[in-house]
């Protein structure tokens, strides 16, 4: 039974997945995809703000409620918020699992997967830096994401199979990331060794800090709720407040989803009937991340702990990179939204348990070309 290695990082604000593929040359890469976290229940069928009845969904009954979840931020209503469905629990965690899935074209196919959750949930931290594995939460998250027979799919694509899973640590899944290669090799060491790193992670809820040393041990894990949503909703205030026109069409609290494409394309804009206009915002962007960049350092510093350097990694890194301290020596890996996934990945195809399922040749089991258009013509 040959099944896909997956790793999956299930996020507030974004779903990513790394996988195996096939190069030009026939050589095994890693592909990333990404998929916004809007999930609504009790939906069968988008409804946009733009007048648009069709777009890129997945659509499930899973426990007898009925989840959708939208690739598009403008589709949707009253989408859930994932922070209050707890760390390893909730229905929408696991509908998003297969709308990922699904999305990347696995469908009917057997998964291996390995999962996220964030390292001050993953460990019990019990005095003196010691610690163990928190094996309920664990167990519980696993358990969640394998599914149940139950489970339908009502968007025309077959549920993936979870045949097996995992869960590991958000941050030290980064840090193997950023020492080991697509082929189980060290890389990045200094004179052959592996290096003690502060890893920072702001991801849509909160900012995850640890030390993670060359033996994978996590010490001083800590938690602040200064994460990617909180950086958006600070640069929505001051995109407000430059922007009277803005503030006077948006009173309430703009969709997290719809606010995020502003800040990561710099620009915003009004749609009213089929007149748009466009505000530049790359200054209260700027403004933004770096009065985040000020509250994260007055809740973290890792000269303290004297690491080698600070692992930067998640949704909000390429935001803040260039606004944290210089002596606190920041490396960015290319893609740090996806460092974790690409952990996971590399965890579960190289440090798994090879009598479980294992394949040597791990692309025996790729994915075959996603096939949406035929999913939105089985829902029409």
């Amino acid at each position: 039974m040959h099944a896909a290695f997956v790793g999956l990082d299930i996020g507030n604000n974004q779903t990513k997945l790394a996988f195996w593929v096939k190069n030009a040359n026939g050589q095994r890469e890693i592909k990333e995809q990404v998929l916004i976290s809007r999930v609504c229940a009790d939906d069968t069928g988008p409804v946009s703000s733009l007048g648009v009845s069709r777009c890129e969904s997945y659509t499930y009954q899973l426990s007898g409620i009925l989840y959708t979840v939208y690739a598009d931020a403008a589709y949707g209503k009253d989408p859930i918020d994932l922070l209050s469905q707890g760390r390893a629990n909730g229905l929408p965690i696991r509908a998003l699992a297969y709308a990922a899935l699904q999305k990347a074209g696995f469908s009917g196919k057997y998964i291996h997967f390995m999962s996220n959750l964030p390292i001050q949930d993953f460990i019990n931290t019990k005095g003196l830096g010691k610690s163990t594995f928190n094996e309920e939460l664990i167990n519980a998250k696993v358990d969640l994401l394998k599914g149940s027979v139950t489970d339908q799919s009502l968007n025309g694509l077959d549920l993936p199979k979870m045949l097996k899973g995992s869960i590991y640590g958000e941050g030290v899944a980064a840090y193997i990331d950023f020492y080991f290669d697509n082929e189980g090799k060290e890389r990045n060491t200094y004179q052959g060794k592996r290096g003690k790193l502060f890893v920072l992670d702001p991801g849509g809820g909160t900012l995850d800090g640890a030390v993670v040393n060359h033996d994978f041990d996590i010490a001083d894990p800590k938690t602040e709720k200064l994460g990617t949503m909180k950086l958006y909703r600070i640069i929505e205030r001051m995109i407000k407040s430059a922007h009277p026109e803005i503030a006077n069409r948006y009173i309430d609290p703009i969709d997290i989803h719809i606010l995020e494409q502003w800040v990561l394309s710099g620009t915003a804009q009004i749609v009213h009937f089929a007149n748009a206009q466009t505000f530049d915002i790359q200054e209260q962007v700027a403004e933004g991340c770096k009065e985040l960049a000020k509250q994260i350092t007055q809740k973290f510093n890792p000269t303290q702990y004297h690491v080698d350097g600070a692992l930067l990694v998640g949704g909000g890194s390429n935001l803040l990179k260039d606004y944290l301290p210089k002596e606190w020596n920041v490396y960015c890996p290319e893609h740090p939204e996806f460092a974790n996934a690409r952990g996971f990945l590399k965890i579960a195809t190289f440090f798994g348990d090879k009598s479980e399922g294992f394949k040597e040749d791990i692309l025996d089991c790729v994915p075959s070309e996603p096939k949406q258009e035929e999913a939105l013509e089985a829902k029409a």
